[in-house]
């Protein structure tokens, strides 16, 4: 690997890792604002007895689950990209340097549902929607207790 080659692979590399901090920095507000607000509507709607409010409240917290959980799947892919010229850095191989959105592409295309269904079972992705659904579906449950038992 040329000196050339080998500053082409560091500059994608710290390019990449900035995308994969982003992404990270994203899944993280989307986390916190996301579970204050379902939160927020659940409560609300505990104190309203509002089964219709539960319900769009345990739907939405569906959505925001899969939406991180997706933000984390294109999180990895570029894990995936960092480590591939980690390894060519550190064994000094030859990769074609700014191939990333190629690569990106590829890799995503082809493993898209796999790697979104894995990130939604990762605890730190699962919890607290698991939390607020869980909640909702005890409140609804007790509720068609009491009513129609």
């Amino acid at each position: 690997m040329s000196p050339n080659e080998r500053k082409e692979l560091q500059d994608e590399y710290s390019l990449l890792f900035n995308v994969f901090e982003k992404y990270g920095n994203a899944t993280i507000s989307i986390k916190a604002m996301g579970t204050t607000l379902v939160t927020a509507g659940l409560l609300f709607s505990f104190k309203e007895n509002n089964l219709w409010m539960v319900g769009f409240v345990i739907i939405l917290t569906f959505s925001l689950w899969y939406l991180e959980a997706s933000w984390k799947a294109w999180q990895a892919t570029y894990d995936n990209l960092l480590m591939e010229i980690e390894r060519a850095m550190r064994d000094k191989t030859n990769i074609a340097a700014f191939q990333a959105r190629t690569e990106w592409c590829k890799r995503w295309h082809t493993n898209r549902r796999k790697t979104i269904w894995v990130e939604l079972w990762k605890l730190y992705v699962l919890f607290p929607y698991i939390l607020v659904i869980a909640a909702g579906l005890i409140y609804l449950g007790h509720y068609a207790y009491i009513k129609y038992i």
